[in-house]
């Protein structure tokens, strides 16, 4: 009987000083080394005891049931966003006697993206501004009315686990440009649809090159579907290149790419999104007034240059080169775009930095006025300077540092002249265009 209520107090008093965990780590031993001394209980009844408790403790933990574990499909979902303030100032708009303007503009961006199975993921991003391809900005304006919001993006992507595939992926719906790119060709703001593909081989070796790897891309997207004809505007592109790491100690690593576009069924027609500076029938025309004169099979070819380190210094910079040429024609057909940057390529990390720095030539046709760089101004034939145009030169400047985790400020500032521009009014218009921008990102 005294054993059994020595047992019971130990048991007792262990769960009430929150020992149950613990008791078998030195606190139980303490306790029946009391009762022992008092003469409560014999040597051989405190190991027994011990040994009881250690089993009914073991016991009840055993029981206990572990929190649920997170349903598994909230395992395999990505969520991300960003929201960007601008502010920037441009002049030679000719707006008269307004020739300056500065707006503030936001954007915002919420993308979520779930891994279906082993080689199946699906995404959709929902963005601010307006339904323009190259734009997801928007204006503050109208007293403080409502914002819109569009999709973006919604796609399906198969990455395939045959082995001669397996860093290959199929694309489809409305998805983030697959193509290797500069701003000479494509906006960064454009996601293409329709259906793309990635290739990429197998690393090898050769000669005194420790790395190389051989891709191809192809696209084709929809540009306009037409309910009354057959003739549907498509794009196909078709891109190969080679990716090579020349020297390991500096990180040098060099692309080379190139393109072949061919959108369909271009002329007589119009392009939603089109700058105007492309050449056009003239207004006259009694059957194609105001539409796109000629064909636009074009030809691009990107070169890119890249360093982690500068002989002893840590100093990342890189190099670019992008042409393009409208085989079709032979006069107003060739672009070209020049660059370079020091610091991190991309800076992701809190006080990463960098400086970059563009030149960029564009003829009237050498390329659709749908896809370029929406920060790059064309010009018309009259002289007026239109957002994401051709026929126009010009350069940017930029930095960009991180100022906090998931924090960076980007400071801007780009200037560029009309190529080829008629007179009006007996008047040459050869103004030039220039904008000054300050930008603060923050992402999620």
């Amino acid at each position: 009987m005294r054993f059994r209520k020595a047992k019971a107090a130990v048991l007792l008093l262990t769960a009430l000083g929150g020992l149950a965990q613990t008791a078998y780590a030195g606190e139980l031993d303490i306790l029946v080394k009391k009762l022992v001394e008092k003469k409560i209980l014999t040597e051989d009844e405190a190991r027994g005891i011990v040994e009881e408790t250690k089993q009914e403790v073991a016991k009840e933990a055993a029981a206990v049931k572990t929190p649920p574990a997170p349903a598994d499909w909230t395992q395999k979902v990505k969520i991300t966003g960003d929201v960007r303030d601008r502010l920037q100032t441009d002049w030679g708009k000719n707006l008269g006697p307004a020739h300056q303007r500065t707006q503030n503009q936001i954007r915002a961006r919420a993308g979520i993206e779930a891994k279906i199975n082993e080689q199946v993921k699906a995404g959709m991003r929902v963005v601010s501004g307006t339904s323009n391809a190259r734009s997801t900005n928007q204006t503050l304006t109208s007293v403080f009315s409502g914002k819109q919001i569009w999709f973006d993006l919604f796609y399906i992507a198969w990455f395939p686990e045959f082995r001669p595939l397996k860093d290959s992926s199929l694309w489809l719906g409305k998805f983030e440009n697959p193509l290797e790119k500069t701003d000479l060709t494509w906006d960064r703001d454009i996601d293409p649809e329709g259906l793309a593909f990635k290739y990429l081989s197998p690393s090898f070796k050769t000669g005194s090159i420790s790395e190389m790897n051989v891709y191809g891309n192809f696209g084709l997207f929809w540009l306009n579907e037409f309910q009354t004809a057959e003739t549907d505007q498509m794009l196909w592109i078709w891109q190969a290149g080679i990716r090579a790491l020349l020297n390991e100690e500096w990180g040098t690593s060099l692309d080379i790419a190139a393109a072949y576009y061919n959108p369909t069924r271009i002329p007589h027609r119009t392009l939603t999104g089109t700058a105007g500076t492309n050449t056009l029938f003239p207004s006259t025309d009694p059957q194609y007034a105001n539409t796109l004169r000629y064909d636009y099979d074009m030809l691009d070819f990107l070169i890119q240059l890249d360093n982690k380190k500068f002989f002893d210094y840590d100093l990342p910079f890189g190099l670019w080169g992008d042409v393009i040429v409208n085989p079709s024609l032979s006069d107003k057909n060739l672009g070209f775009m020049t660059g370079g940057y020091f610091g991190s390529k991309k800076a992701k990390e809190q006080g990463e930095w960098n400086v970059y720095g563009d030149f960029q030539w564009v003829e009237r046709d050498a390329i659709l006025d749908v896809f370029p760089d929406q920060d790059f101004y064309g010009f018309t034939s009259t002289g007026n300077p239109v957002a994401g145009g051709t026929n126009g030169y010009g350069f940017h400047f930029g930095v960009q540092y991180r100022i906090l985790k998931n924090t960076l400020f980007h400071f801007k500032y780009g200037w560029s002249k009309p190529i080829d521009i008629q007179e009006v009014n007996s008047q040459e218009r050869t103004k030039d265009y220039q904008y000054i921008r300050s930008e603060i990102l923050v992402n999620f």
